[in-house]
């Protein structure tokens, strides 16, 4: 009842979203499976989880025997499928059946959800405008804070929506059907700009932000990837040197890449501090991971990026010039930032491919109503073989990339822990299925589908990044394989 009274005060917000939100949720088929609002998860050129693995490696290859015991011990005790399978076992508990995570409330909130905000994306927002202005329009941005986009799976206590995973998923496919830079922007700012603050923040850094970011007043971005340091995350040079004195730190250095860099507030940013070492009392630099506000003092940022696609985010260089960072707002452990980094990729990154899987579902309607009313050699082209197996394909690759999306995000809102593999598989697979079905549904359309006015030459421009950002296919492969095996 609790989230029902915020919606509707939510909906009666705003003389923008007035009319919308009021339309009552009625779908179609189509509009049903197309899923919502946020996060494609953003963007910046890292892809880190293999460099974790690589770093843990030595550690594995030199541990005694009773150490090797316990390991496959745990291992054996995975209930992850993907692990298993490298184990050569079957273990059916997180596949058959099908998850199904969400009650009788958390169902009807999210069809209370799911009407006004398509209606949102097909009437309000213009996404041919915002990839030649370059921005998020003005008037979009007022309407998805006013309609919670920013504060989807912030606690209700906090201010915001309290979705679950699944429920975040299927918003999320409604932004990637209608429009990837949104996605990314909104994405930026939640998935991974205060994930960090969510999953490790203690309370009260949980209530000094998060009201603020649940309903957008404050943006939030993802600090991580550097000049000199992309996949290789562990190779950063920004340091943060703690005062004499302890109360606070000093932060210097600068990120590049950065979605939502010259728009948010709020930074989460990873920093090398040296820290003793217990055993030889020699100094080294960990990673750390640290809340940084603009309003510290010396937080800039450079001119937006001139980027191939998803233009409408904002992306820019951040630089930290001795910023002094009070000790209360270090993210979970001094030393301990590059368990933080992981973890929130890890946590957000199966809500690409639920993105993904709305943006295949938008491309292949286009080509769909392109062959069903093209007539060439005396027919519609859609009775001709051809085009039937094209569609039958890519039909195949959305179908499967959706079924992990919400594998994934079942088996996250049931408890589980282990899906770091499956959300790596889903990212690599979902993002290179999405290049293939929007470059055959150009096929399909033939010149028309070149013309930029159909709109499916910006989605190929946006998909691009979704190969590169938030872990290279390539190392999320080399992540996928060198997890496997040390099971």
């Amino acid at each position: 009842q609790q989230k029902i009274m915020l919606l509707r005060k939510v909906s009666q917000s705003s003389a923008l979203c007035g009319t919308i939100l009021r339309i009552p949720p009625v779908l179609s088929g189509g509009q049903r499976h197309a899923g919502a609002v946020i996060a494609v998860q953003n963007g910046r050129l890292y892809a880190n989880q293999a460099a974790q693995a690589v770093l843990e490696k030595p550690a594995a290859v030199g541990s005694d025997a009773a150490t090797k015991v316990e390991k496959t011990t745990v291992a054996a005790e995975s209930k992850s499928f993907a692990v298993n399978i490298f184990k050569g076992q079957i273990q059916t508990a997180q596949v058959f059946p099908y998850p199904s995570a969400l009650n009788e409330e958390q169902e009807q909130f999210l069809r209370e959800l799911v009407g006004p905000v398509s209606k949102f994306f097909e009437e309000v927002n213009d996404p041919a405008k915002n990839d030649v202005l370059e921005k998020v329009e003005d008037h979009t941005m007022q309407g998805l804070k006013e309609m919670g986009a920013f504060g989807l799976q912030v606690p209700v206590d906090h201010g915001g929506l309290g979705l679950s995973n699944t429920q975040y998923a299927r918003l999320v496919e409604i932004v990637g059907s209608h429009d990837l830079g949104v996605g990314i922007t909104l994405g930026a700012h939640q998935s991974i700009g205060f994930k960090g603050i969510l999953l490790f923040g203690n309370p009260a850094q949980k209530e000094k932000y998060l009201p603020k970011l649940a309903t957008g007043e404050h943006v939030a971005a993802f600090c991580l990837t550097e000049p000199a340091s992309g996949s290789d995350a562990a190779s950063i040079k920004t340091t943060a040197v703690q005062s004499p004195c302890g109360q606070y730190f000093t932060l210097s250095g600068s990120k590049i890449w950065i979605s939502n860099g010259g728009l948010a507030e709020i930074f989460t940013v990873f920093a090398k501090t040296p820290m003793k070492d217990p055993k030889t009392g020699e100094m080294k630099d960990k990673i750390s991971a640290f809340i940084v506000e603009r309003s510290f003092g010396g937080v800039t940022h450079g001119p937006p990026e001139k980027k191939m696609g998803i233009k409408a985010s904002n992306t820019a260089e951040v630089y930290f010039d001795n910023v002094r960072v009070p000790a209360d707002c270090v993210l979970g452990e001094v030393g301990g930032g590059f368990k933080v980094a992981m973890n929130i990729l890890n946590n957000g990154r199966f809500g690409m491919a639920a993105a993904l899987s709305g943006t295949m579902k938008g491309v292949i309607t286009k080509a769909v109503d392109h062959a069903a009313n093209r007539t060439q050699f005396g027919n519609k082209i859609h009775n001709y073989g051809a085009i039937q197996e094209k569609m039958a394909r890519m039909t195949m690759l959305q179908y499967v990339s959706e079924s992990m999306a919400y594998m994934i995000s079942g088996n996250m809102d049931s408890g589980a822990t282990e899906f770091q593999i499956e959300a790596a598989i889903s990212k690599i697979f979902a993002s290179e299925a999405a290049w293939t079905v929007t470059d055959e549904c150009i096929q399909v359309m033939g010149g028309m589908g070149f013309m930029k006015d159909s709109g499916v030459e910006r989605v190929m421009r946006d998909l691009r990044i979704f190969r590169i950002f938030e872990g290279t296919n390539d190392i999320l492969r080399l992540f996928v394989a060198l997890n496997g095996f040390q099971v």
